[in-house]
C-alpha cells in the first residue's frame, strides 16, 4: 500500500500540538507507541505528586485532523453580521475504534481543522474534542442521524464558520465608499478611522456546527440542519468537566 507522507505528516503533527497544548495545560502527555485507537495518553502525575490532588486522571485521546486549501471555503454569503465563510469536512473514524472510543471510560476525539494558505504554510484556526459519552449520545439521537456510516467507517459532517472579521468587512466596504458622493477630504477620514478601528479586531468569530439529517414527515423527504457545538468544547482546558447536556446549543441552521 502506497503511503501518503503529506498526510502522515501532518497527522503526526497535529497529534504532537495538541500533547504541547495538553503539557500547557499541566498533563503529561505522550504518544502513544502502537496504534491500537488512541494516539495520546495523558495523566496528571504532577498533580499527584507535587499538588496533592488525590485522583488520577488518565486520558486516552484520538486525534482526527483534515485539511483544506484556504481558498476552499464555500458558502460565502452576507448576514446580519456581514460575509460568512464556510466549509464542511467529513471525520471519519474505523468502526471498531470509534466503538472503542464510545464504550472505554476517560477517552475522547479531537478534531482539528489544518488550513493551507497558497504559499504552502499552514495554520490550525481550531479544533474541538467529543468524549466517548458524547459520541454515544449524538448515534442515539432517534429522529435525528448525526452519525452517518459507511462500509468502513463511521463519520459526521463537521462545518467550521468564520464569521467576517472587521479587516474583511473594511475590504468590502471600501468600493462603496470610494463610489460615495462623499469629498476626497471626509472619504480620507472615513477610511482613517476605519483602519485604526480594524487594528482593534482583526480575527473573525469562529464556531462548529455538526449537520444532522432528519425525516419532513409533511414532505416525506430527508431534510438536513444543523446545530452548533458549544464554547467549552473548543478547550482542551474542559476535558475533566461535566460538559454534556447540552453538548448541542440552539444555532439550527435548516438547508
Amino acid at each position: 500500500m502506497k503511503v501518503n507522507y503529506d498526510n502522515l505528516y501532518s497527522g503526526i503533527g497535529v497529534e504532537y500540538r495538541i500533547i504541547g497544548d495538553l503539557f500547557l495545560l499541566g498533563y503529561e502527555a505522550f504518544k502513544m507507541p502502537a496504534d491500537f485507537g488512541f494516539d495520546i495518553i495523558a495523566s496528571n502525575q504532577k498533580a499527584i505528586t507535587l499538588q496533592g490532588d488525590q485522583q488520577e486522571k488518565r486520558k486516552l485521546i484520538q486525534v482526527k485532523s483534515r485539511k483544506f486549501n484556504i481558498n476552499h471555503y464555500a458558502n460565502i454569503k452576507k448576514s446580519g453580521a456581514g460575509v460568512r465563510k464556510e466549509i464542511t469536512l467529513d471525520f471519519g473514524i474505523q468502526k471498531d475504534v470509534f466503538n472503542r472510543i464510545k464504550n472505554t471510560p476517560n477517552t475522547y476525539l479531537v478534531c482539528c481543522f489544518i488550513e493551507e494558505s497558497g504559499d504552502g504554510t499552514f495554520s490550525f484556526p481550531c479544533y474541538f474534542w467529543l468524549s466517548g459519552e458524547h459520541l454515544n449520545f449524538l448515534q442515539q439521537q432517534k429522529h435525528k442521524t448525526f452519525i452517518f456510516e459507511d462500509n468502513k467507517q463511521f463519520f459526521f459532517k463537521a462545518t467550521l464558520v468564520r464569521e467576517a472579521s472587521l479587516v474583511e468587512e473594511y475590504k468590502t466596504f471600501l468600493p462603496h465608499i470610494e463610489n460615495s458622493d462623499m469629498s476626497t477630504l471626509h472619504k480620507e477620514k472615513f477610511k482613517t478611522l476605519i483602519s485604526k478601528t480594524n487594528a482593534v479586531n482583526i480575527r473573525s468569530k469562529m464556531y462548529i456546527t455538526l449537520i444532522f439529517q432528519y425525516k419532513d414527515f409533511t414532505s416525506n423527504e430527508i431534510r438536513e440542519s444543523r446545530k452548533e457545538l458549544c464554547n467549552e468544547l473548543y478547550s482542551l482546558n474542559n476535558l475533566d468537566k461535566d460538559v454534556f447536556s447540552p453538548i448541542l446549543i440552539g444555532r439550527s441552521n435548516a438547508k
